[in-house]
């Protein structure tokens, strides 16, 4: 049995990914292994967001802590959803060793009235069958990454390249 919780949202930051294939590399883990957690979801939707905090311009990636969300001494920030979330990856840890890099091209449905210059990553984190977490205060909180701003017009649709290496903090909208 393996239990390793080195998770972060989209498995960005965090070495779940290395560490795992490491333990598949080296013989230590299988296939038949018992892993907890027992897999991982990402999901993204594209956002508009206020890149105004305390007065300024920042473009930095923004974790969405439940907690900073009741405390009232942190500055909320803005953000509104231009699409619904889209199943980004999915994959259970038994399932190893796992493509640290991911890239994907998706087309979503934006709803009308405004650009988009966002992406917020979404994880669930499945502990065991039946068991799931999303965001919590102390992991997997959601992530709003900058993104060059675009419009959309009828019919309304976006198109976008992502890519991403699990593990690290690279993430690369196109």
């Amino acid at each position: 049995m393996v239990i390793s919780e080195l998770i972060d949202t989209g498995l960005i930051e965090e070495p779940q990914i290395p560490v795992l294939n490491s333990l598949f590399d080296r013989g230590v883990a299988t296939t038949a292994t018992r892993f907890i957690p027992d897999a991982y979801h990402t999901e993204v939707q594209l956002m508009w967001m206020d890149e105004r905090l305390y007065g300024h311009v920042i473009r930095a990636p923004r974790h969405e802590w439940p907690v900073f969300a009741r405390d009232p001494s942190w500055e909320p920030f803005q953000a509104l959803e231009r699409s619904a979330r889209a199943s980004l990856w999915s994959g259970r840890s038994a399932a190893g060793p796992h493509e640290p890099e991911v890239s994907r091209n998706l087309t979503r449905p934006v709803r009308p009235g405004g650009p988009v210059n966002a992406i917020k990553l979404c994880g669930q984190v499945v502990l065991a069958e039946g068991l799931q977490v999303g965001a919590t205060n102390a992991m997997n909180g959601d992530k709003l990454l900058p993104w060059a701003a675009t419009t959309s017009s009828p019919p309304w649709t976006c198109r976008s390249a992502m890519a991403w290496a699990r593990g690290s903090a690279a993430f690369w909208p196109r």
